[in-house]
């Protein structure tokens, strides 16, 4: 008599990671939390300089502990571009960058600058980097703030005070340079208002399961055949404008 043997193995298949990509959600009803700290380069037109991150803050997947601040209304954790020529992202000059009003803002007086503030116990800390001033043909207008929580993956954008609405400047996030990942909330229109907040967070994802092989032999002969459990990627990008 034949015997029919059905012997099971699971053969491990490496699944890449997905790449970081953020999602926005928007809110109303913000308002600003005052700086109380200068940064040095406050008010430099068309300057930035580093500064020193309270906590670890995780961006696009890397752990950074300090962030160069620029005047022209964003933070870049790699680069350090004081360009005021705001283009759509993805940027080709711009490496991982949060910009919450990338465009030439003028910061000059000792009313006017960008300051910071550090609130909240150890563990769930909030530190803000605000924006004070106006676009290039004024000194006013301009209240604005990112606020990085620590332990948390999400951040916000917070628009006290927005003249006029985003005409002239570039709201979002990006990794590295061209070829990175983006998600950009808007583009030269006039999408920000008072008291609006947007909330950008990592969309979830999931990595595929190994594949399972199964080996059937029947007599002196083995078929091998193979199937796939994989979840579906959620990974998108939102893009408004």
């Amino acid at each position: 008599m034949k015997t029919i043997t059905l012997l099971l193995f699971l053969g491990t298949v490496p699944a890449a990671r997905a790449a970081t990509t953020y999602q926005f959600t928007t809110f109303t009803g913000a308002v600003v939390d005052p700086g109380t700290t200068a940064v040095t380069v406050s008010h430099a037109d068309d300057g930035g300089g580093v500064i020193a991150l309270p906590f670890p803050v995780i961006f696009y997947g890397n752990v950074y502990n300090s962030v160069n601040v620029l005047t022209n209304g964003n933070l870049q954790f790699v680069s350090n571009s004081a360009s005021l020529n705001n283009t759509t992202l993805p940027s080709s000059t711009i490496n991982t960058m949060m910009a919450i009003h990338w465009d030439d803002l003028l910061l000059p007086s000792t009313t006017s600058g960008i300051l910071t503030k550090l609130t909240g116990a150890a563990g769930s800390r909030v530190f803000n980097i605000e924006w004070r001033g106006g676009r290039f043909s004024s000194i006013t207008g301009i209240d604005i703030e990112i606020q990085l929580f620590e332990n948390q993956t999400f951040f916000d954008f917070i628009y006290g005070t927005v003249t006029p609405q985003g005409a002239s400047a570039t709201v979002g996030v990006q990794s590295s340079f061209a070829s990175g990942d983006f998600t950009q909330f808007s583009y030269n229109s006039l999408s920000l208002s008072n008291g609006l907040r947007i909330r950008w967070d990592v969309v979830p994802t999931s990595v595929p399961e190994p594949a399972g092989f199964w080996l059937i032999a029947i007599g002196g002969l083995a078929f091998a055949a193979s199937r796939r459990l994989a979840r579906s990627d959620t990974r998108s990008t939102h893009e408004r404008a």
